[in-house]
This record gives C-alpha cells, sequence and structure tokens, in this order.
C-alpha cells in the first residue's frame, strides 16, 4: 500500500502548529529549494513540489481538517483539533512567499525575468479580495459570420446590426472561475507555470507538457463559480451594430478586434470576422470607381440608329445608338459611374447586344422577308 504523504514532517512543524507557524516553516524551506534557484536540479524541484502541496492543504482550514481526519483513521490515534489555533487562509500570503523567494538578483537574469513574469500575472480579483493570484487563462476562439448588404449598400457604406453567440465573461465571478467564498492556490505540481517538463520512455530530453493537474491555469479552485462551472465564461446571444465601410467588394472580411469568444479565466478575447455577401444588382456591375452594363437592342435599332434608356444608380439615362451599330459594341458615359471626391466621378460603360426575337408577328414577317428581297448579299472572305 502506498505511503501516505506526511505534510508536517515535509513542512517540519507539529501537528498543532499555527498558521503563522506553517508560513513561516514554508518560506524558509521553499527560498531553500525553489528551482529558480537550484536551475536543473532536478531533486529541489521535487521538494519544492512537495512543500508547495503541504502548504496548500495545511494552510487552507477546510483542507487541513479533511487531511487530519484521513491520518487519524489511517494511523489508529485518537486526537482532537478543537484547540488548534487557526487563521483565515489567503492563497495571496502563498503569492508574497513566491515574491520573497525570486526577488530579484543582479547575478541571475533567469531569476529576474521569472519574478518580471510573475508580478505581471498578479492582479487584484473581485469579489473575492482574498485572491490575487491571476490564472493563466485560455485564449478564447475567434467568430465567424456573414452578413449580406445590397449593391448600392456596398458603394455607400452602411451599419448593419447583426446576432450572435458567444461566450462571455461571467459577471458572478467576474472571470476569475472561484466562488466568493473560495479560494486560489498555486498549483503545487507545475508550481503555477501550467507545464511541466516530462522526458519520453527511453528518452533524455525532457519536453513540456500541459499541467494535468490544473489543465494548465497555474492555479487550483477550490470552488468554482456556480454560473460559469468555474471556466470564467458563459454563453450569450449578442446583438452587434457593424460598420461596413464603402467600396466594400463582396467576399470582404471585416475584423473587429476582441468581439470574438471571450478567453476562460480571463483569457484573452478571441476576434470577430464578418464576411460580407454583396447581392448583385439586376445589370449594373462594378469595376472600381466605374460602373459598366449589358444592354440588348433590337437589330432595326442598331441598324437604323436611335435613343435608349440605361439604368444608372440614381435612376435612368438616355443613350444615343447610332446607325449600323454592331454587335457588343461599347459606348461610355462619362461621369455616371461612382464618386471618387468632390471634383471626380467613374464613367459609366454600356456594352449593346443585339437582340434577335424567336418569335415574330405577320406583319414583323411580311416586312422582313420584304427587306430579304433587297438585302445585299455577304460572301465570306476569310476574315469575317
Amino acid at each position: 500500500m502506498k505511503k501516505r504523504k506526511d505534510h508536517y514532517r515535509t513542512l517540519g512543524v507539529d501537528f498543532d502548529a499555527t498558521y503563522d507557524e506553517i508560513k513561516n516553516a514554508y518560506r524558509k524551506v521553499a527560498i531553500q529549494y525553489h528551482p529558480d534557484k537550484n536551475l536543473g536540479d532536478q531533486q529541489a524541484e521535487e521538494k519544492f513540489k512537495a512543500l508547495s502541496e503541504a502548504y496548500t492543504i495545511l494552510s487552507n482550514p477546510d483542507q487541513r481538517r479533511i487531511y487530519d481526519q484521513a491520518e487519524r483513521v489511517s494511523s489508529g490515534l485518537n486526537y482532537s483539533t478543537s484547540s488548534r489555533k487557526t487563521a483565515e487562509h489567503s492563497s495571496a500570503d502563498l503569492n508574497n512567499i513566491f515574491n520573497d523567494i525570486l526577488k530579484p538578483s543582479k547575478s541571475n537574469s533567469k531569476t529576474n525575468e521569472y519574478t518580471n513574469s510573475h508580478k505581471h500575472r498578479q492582479q487584484k480579483t473581485s469579489p473575492t479580495d482574498n485572491v490575487d493570484i491571476k490564472t493563466r487563462g485560455k485564449p478564447g476562439n475567434d467568430v465567424n459570420t456573414e452578413i449580406a448588404i445590397s449593391f448600392a449598400q456596398s458603394i455607400s457604406g452602411t451599419e448593419e446590426n447583426i446576432r450572435l453567440k458567444r461566450n462571455e465573461t461571467c459577471k458572478t465571478c467576474e472571470g476569475i472561475g472561484t466562488s466568493e467564498e473560495s479560494i486560489q492556490s498555486i498549483c503545487p505540481r507545475c508550481i503555477g507555470k501550467g507545464q511541466v517538463s516530462q522526458s519520453p520512455s527511453l528518452s533524455k530530453v525532457k519536453l513540456d507538457q500541459i499541467c494535468n493537474r490544473c489543465d494548465g491555469k497555474g492555479t487550483i479552485i477550490h470552488q468554482p463559480c456556480e454560473n460559469c462551472h468555474g471556466i470564467g465564461v458563459v454563453k450569450k446571444e449578442r446583438t452587434l451594430r457593424v460598420k461596413i465601410p464603402s467600396m466594400t467588394d463582396n467576399g470582404s472580411l471585416l475584423r473587429l478586434t476582441n468581439q470574438g469568444h471571450a478567453g476562460e479565466n480571463r483569457g484573452n478575447f478571441g476576434n470577430l470576422f464578418v464576411k460580407v455577401v454583396v447581392e448583385k444588382h439586376p445589370v449594373l456591375e462594378r469595376d472600381g470607381y466605374d460602373l459598366k452594363c449589358h444592354i440588348p437592342i433590337g437589330f432595326a435599332t442598331a441598324a437604323l440608329g436611335g435613343k435608349i434608356e440605361v439604368p444608372t444608380l440614381t435612376g435612368h439615362a438616355k443613350l444615343e445608338i447610332p446607325s449600323g451599330t454592331q454587335p457588343n459594341k461599347t459606348f461610355q458615359i462619362n461621369n455616371l459611374g461612382i464618386k471618387k471626391n468632390k471634383d471626380e466621378q467613374g464613367n459609366l460603360s454600356v456594352t449593346v447586344e443585339i437582340y434577335v426575337p424567336t418569335k415574330l408577328n405577320k406583319k414583323q414577317q411580311k416586312l422582313l422577308r420584304e427587306y430579304k428581297k433587297i438585302e445585299p448579299k455577304y460572301k465570306f472572305n476569310g476574315k469575317n
């Protein structure tokens, strides 16, 4: 049977030690065995992990009571804890001890680097004022969605509402993940790093892996928030106002920074990506600031000439078709495109297509037969 860990012996304190005695004992030995003071020393790292685990349990009155009861049952002893002096545990004390251990040293650049990063991770959080350990948050995922706009809106620009579901920071715990009565403590396995170094079998190379004790967070949550179940985020449905700039092309991707999913345990927010789908205009197409269209005309109009109506962004315009116009002839109407600025505007290009009717009434057939009698005979010369 596996021997139980004696946390009192690990810290070198008596069973009836007060909280201050436990804290002072841990401070003394933690400074001696901290991995940052013993770089590359595996035994020192294992010793420090054991010390941190012992302190985490014995400094928490509830966990200490459970541990003592289990020890009493396993050893057959009968002793009472009622006379023991207790003090309210705060994981901030463990954090303060770490700060003392990792005071900057001019002779150790790696220690300075670790200390600075550790201080950066500290953050006073509410509603639990007894916590100032910042959990290593998991970054939020991006959110992808689409929005459809009209051809005219793609040119002028617009603002549209989009409705989406995303993870948002839990208001009950403000993203910490703990209940109001709970505490956080630094994970004794990874020592707050969120990663542990392990060697694969038959290999001397050490690989960093996510700590399976704290799931890479670096801290242990003893009582998770009931609203978010300890992850610091909840699913919400939101309506956002999205500004679509003028001259937006079909398929354009808009990026809204930090509007994606909230990260777990106060991790960074993801981004929102909005794909813009531009509805086709019945006739017009856009080519930069110019507009273009294809308009069918009858062969009589093409042969004799005449006026036709062409669509514009604001209505219609007249276009004079000269006699003898050939199929796929393109005409340009200046200043009927898209406005570039106060003084410049694009053009409208109109390509005419000769429409050949599939059905003719008797009068039309009679007239065409008369024309056919006098129609010139065209010969193929190898160029046409």
